[in-house]
């Protein structure tokens, strides 16, 4: 830190000297000035001068000894008149000074404003943090997981204003069961995230799990956490996933199947085959009961099975490595649906397009009823279809109860 304030001071003196370098050369200039040059010096010279011509022409009879006279004395009034109204002033001198104190005052403002607006948008702490650790802190070797926490410790504690760095350390504190320190991360995770973050409510359900497993009951703590989250979002999937666990340990299985299904509005992947087996273990216990399930029931899984291969013909000098872009779109296009990146192989390959190939929640599989699929070998690797790639491409495919796989096979040829 000591080079960067040293740095601040050096930057700082050069903008005083380039204020004040040059009221300063203004001001010996005017004191120059004022000793180089006196007009009224000048004007008895000049005098002298025309005193010694009139003489000289007195003499050799150019002039009368009246005009002599007459000449002189108009050279004599002239020098008075010189002399009353071109007296010298050294108020200019003041002047300088006065300019330059403003200079010096300037100066010190833009010192002063410069040093308050570091402290206030600066990152002092961050630097000094980057200057004083060492590029590898394990000199090359792998780090223990303590040594690894203790060393994301130290970096928030200096950089406390880290909600990723927060969020690493609480998922890490619950993979190793240490749920306390998981909740404490977890909160100060939220303490940096605004409510309209993308991230928010999910750490918000993540932090009320913590808080669960903590505890060992859905407390009141926990409940007033999980209300809280699905506040800022209605779908989310962990707190509805909490209220199923707590209706269903309380022998609630209806409400807990309702929890579940809720949530499965809003999940994918392995988190929806969880929810699923959950509704499916609450609807096999009200059966035992007697109960009607009627109204319990699993919605249809979007899922599109396929057979992928490559026509003999084109794969004749193909490389092993040549990337197969798998994708499922809207009919009228746009981003995908649904994504596998396969290289040639891997083919001939069975396989499944579903929710968990999504490229992001909000473009799932299951948003729609039918798609285009299309495999492309692509032999640039680009991800837009350029001339001599390999394509398939089917249209129209329903994304729920196919009744059998579709047989694609890429032969085509991009123009």
């Amino acid at each position: 830190m000591l080079n960067l304030w040293l740095g601040i001071a050096a930057l700082s003196l050069l903008a005083a000297i380039v204020i004040i370098f040059p009221i300063l050369k203004l001001r010996q200039s005017r004191v120059t000035t004022l000793v180089t040059s006196d007009p009224q010096q000048d004007n008895v010279v000049i005098f002298k001068d025309r005193l010694g011509e009139l003489e000289q022409e007195l003499a050799s009879g150019s002039i009368s000894a009246p005009d002599f006279e007459a000449l002189k004395a108009e050279l004599e009034k002239n020098l008075l008149i010189d002399a009353s109204a071109k007296k010298i002033s050294l108020s200019s001198s003041s002047v300088g000074s006065k300019q330059l104190a403003v200079g010096f005052v300037l100066a010190f403002a833009v010192i002063a404003s410069s040093v308050a607006l570091y402290n206030e948008v600066g990152r002092a702490p961050d630097l000094e943090l980057s200057m004083n650790m060492p590029k590898d802190p394990f000199n090359g070797r792998q780090p223990s997981m303590d040594e690894a926490i203790a060393q994301l410790q130290l970096e928030l504690k200096a950089n406390p204003e880290n909600p990723e760095g927060w969020y690493i350390l609480a998922s890490t504190m619950m993979d190793l069961g240490r749920h306390q320190e998981a909740v404490d991360a977890y909160q100060q995770c939220v303490s940096y995230l605004k409510p309209e973050d993308v991230q928010y409510a999910t750490v918000m359900g993540q932090l009320a799990q913590a808080m669960f497993f903590a505890a060992g009951t859905f407390n009141a703590e926990v409940r007033a956490q999980v209300e809280a989250t699905l506040k800022a979002e209605p779908l989310e999937i962990t707190a509805l996933g909490l209220l199923g666990i707590d209706a269903y340990e309380k022998k609630d299985f209806r409400a807990a199947a309702k929890f579940w299904l809720t949530a499965l509005q809003n999940a994918d992947g392995s988190g929806a085959d969880s929810l699923r087996n959950g509704v499916e273990r609450a609807r096999a216990e009200l059966v035992k009961l007697g109960e009607d399930v009627s109204d319990i029931q699993l919605p249809e899984m979007s899922s599109i099975p396929l057979n992928l291969s490559i026509a003999a013909n084109r794969l004749e000098g193909l490389p092993k490595e040549t990337p197969v872009m798998l994708v499922a779109r809207r009919p009228e296009g746009g981003m995908p649906l649904a994504a596998v990146r396969l290289t040639v192989a891997d083919l001939p390959v069975s396989l499944e397009l579903n929710d968990a190939n999504s490229m992001s929640p909000q473009n799932k599989l299951s948003s729609v009823e039918r798609v285009t699929v299309s495999a492309r070998v692509s032999l640039s690797g680009n991800v837009v279809a350029q001339p001599g790639d390999l394509l398939v491409e089917m249209e129209n495919i329903p994304t729920k109860g196919l009744p059998k796989p579709l047989e694609m096979v890429v032969s085509e040829v991009v123009q």
